[in-house]
């Protein structure tokens, strides 16, 4: 944070929950997928769907990413550009 302050807040920080999961979080498939490193037949819809209610305008893809939830996210076909070993995928830009 203090690197946003020294540039007059010119840049967002990635961020995302990463504390207890609350109980209605639980109950929503793509977060029991998510959790569990699954991949449903309908993951990316629901990612999808996701990814709109939130108005979520990254993904961040790292080594550390399960193999099959990468695949799954890219082969949605939004816009990717990589930092380093990081993939970020921009869900609202065209390719």
């Amino acid at each position: 944070m203090a690197l946003q302050v020294d540039a007059g807040f010119n840049f967002r920080q990635s961020g995302g929950y990463l504390g207890y999961t609350p109980a209605e979080a639980s109950a929503d498939p793509l977060i029991s997928a998510l959790q569990q490193r699954r991949v449903d037949a309908d993951f990316t819809d629901q990612l999808a769907r996701h990814v709109k209610k939130y108005k979520i305008d990254a993904i961040l893809i790292t080594p550390e990413t399960d193999p099959n939830l990468r695949k799954a996210v890219e082969s949605i076909g939004w816009q990717s550009t990589s930092d380093g070993d990081v993939i970020i995928v921009r869900p609202f830009e065209k390719q």
